[in-house]
């Protein structure tokens, strides 16, 4: 984990995923995730960064109703092998924050980067959906 150290006199708070991260004045802080410390005003005492997951990070089937969306979390890793394979129906798969999606019947299967995509989504297109999901480190 890396640990940032806070050099002011007064607390600085950054918010990443709906998790509050509060560095109190002087004090070392060992954090779970990798900050952009440099513009949060905090000095890198350590850097040790997050561990990397196992290889298997999401797999199973899961079913989708029409406009019903499932966001999935990728742990930190430099990439990911993300593989769809749509069952049943068609889903939209959109990576990381972006707005565009990927129409998605059959099979799908692409190598992310995880800076770029630390999560995705996929949306059922149409009535019943049922799709499998496999994401793993990728070499």
């Amino acid at each position: 984990m890396p640990t940032y150290r806070n050099n002011t006199d007064l607390p600085i708070n950054y918010e990443h995923k709906g998790q509050l991260y509060s560095f109190p004045p002087h004090k070392d802080y060992p954090a779970k995730i990798w900050l952009p410390y440099q513009e949060l005003g905090l000095e890198l005492v350590s850097a040790d960064y997050p561990p990397v997951p196992d290889s298997i990070m999401v797999s199973g089937t899961f079913r989708f109703d029409y406009q019903i969306e499932r966001r999935f979390n990728i742990d930190h890793c430099d990439k990911y092998r993300l593989k769809l394979s749509v069952e049943q129906g068609i889903v939209r798969l959109y990576i990381g924050s972006s707005k565009v999606g990927v129409e998605v019947k059959g099979n799908y299967d692409v190598v992310l980067n995880w800076d770029r995509a630390p999560y995705f989504r996929i949306v059922g297109a149409e009535g019943e959906n049922v799709v499998r999901v496999d994401a793993e480190v990728a070499d």
